[in-house]
């Protein structure tokens, strides 16, 4: 997995998380989820809207804005395959002195409209 970096706004409660150094071709949305796709077709970032739903749901558990807050280390790895996009990713979180670890793995469609 690669190191990527964090961005939360509690306001909207959107998590982005990308890598650093590879710049942005276009954008993909599909469903909670905004793909940045760079100029070769890889994933370069992932923004999640609604995170605190969306994350809650596919970790079967709540997890709360605090941990968006106060993540201190994220990990991403993307793969499209079929048109559909593959990520896993592990966020590490401080909240309240304690560590937390969230490990996720979403399989996104790609669809073609038009």
């Amino acid at each position: 997995m690669v190191q990527a970096k964090v961005s939360y706004d509690s306001e909207e409660d959107s998590l982005f998380l990308y890598r650093s150094g590879v710049r942005s071709k276009g954008s993909v949305i599909a469903g909670n989820f905004i793909l940045d796709l760079s100029h070769k077709g890889t994933v370069k970032g992932i923004e999640i809207m609604k995170a605190t739903k969306t994350l809650s749901i596919v970790e079967d558990r709540k997890i709360p804005k605090e941990f968006f807050k106060h993540i201190q280390k994220a990990n991403i790895r993307t793969k499209i395959e079929n048109n559909i996009v593959y990520g896993v990713f592990s966020l590490v979180s401080l909240v309240e002195r304690k560590k937390e670890v969230v490990d996720s793995y979403v399989q996104i469609p790609l669809m073609a409209t038009g």
